[in-house]
């Protein structure tokens, strides 16, 4: 009789702000399982409540702030590649016209040129130019 008074004198003295609201609202189980002292176990069990929820939104923020870093170092990743791989193409395109390359006709060295191995003739098939090993000199097949 007394726990049960104590939960009915409890509902009826709460007057807290709609979050509060959405806690006061005890099922008959909880109102009997208050002891004498009903209020201070109701306010105790809401703090309790409180701290768990905060705790929560806590967990869920540093959740959301280490997913947003992790795609800003990303997307800076991806620029820095794509900056990367700009540089180089312009380099190339720039830098590649300016060198100047060996005229050889088809099969046969300029007079000034050494001769060349057959494995340096094989890998001028992939590389259009190749320089002997004795002086450096390129030659140039078309």
């Amino acid at each position: 009789m007394t726990i049960t008074k104590t939960c009915e004198k409890f509902h009826s003295n709460i007057k807290f702000s709609n979050i509060l609201r959405f806690f006061q609202t005890a099922t008959a189980w909880e109102c009997l399982s208050f002891s004498s002292i009903g209020e201070v176990t109701r306010y105790k069990a809401f703090f309790e409540y409180i701290i768990i929820i905060s705790i929560i939104i806590i967990i869920i923020i540093i959740i959301i702030i280490i997913i947003i870093i992790i795609i800003i170092i990303i997307i800076i990743i991806i620029i820095i590649i794509i900056v990367v791989v700009v540089v180089v193409i312009i380099i190339i395109i720039i830098i590649n016209p300016l060198t100047p390359r060996p005229v050889c006709r088809f099969g046969e060295m300029r007079d000034d040129e050494t001769e060349t191995s057959s494995s340096q003739l094989i890998f001028a098939i992939f590389s259009d130019c190749i320089y002997s090993l004795n002086n450096k000199k390129a030659v140039r097949f078309y």
